[in-house]
């Protein structure tokens, strides 16, 4: 049997349903640096650490699957499919 701190942690980390959405716990490691950038900005634009990262992320992916999808469209193209 798991010791009680370790239950307390996996509780504390399992997945949580939010607005319909499951969510999960993230530990993340930062310098120190981008840390102070992303609480700075995060103040500025009124939004919590936790939703300015979600938000950059997303941004991020969606840039990603963005020029993978243009990849394939110019590629398709160039075939003449």
């Amino acid at each position: 049997m798991a010791s009680k701190a370790v239950q307390a942690t996996l509780k504390r980390n399992a997945p949580k349903i939010i607005g319909g959405n499951i969510m999960s716990a993230l530990s993340l490691r930062l310098p120190e640096s981008i840390h102070r950038h992303i609480r700075e900005i995060a103040r500025k634009e009124g939004v919590s650490i936790n939703q300015f990262i979600s938000s950059a992320v997303s941004e991020k992916i969606s840039a990603l699957m963005t020029e993978d999808y243009l990849e394939k469209r110019a590629t398709r193209a160039k075939m003449g499919l």
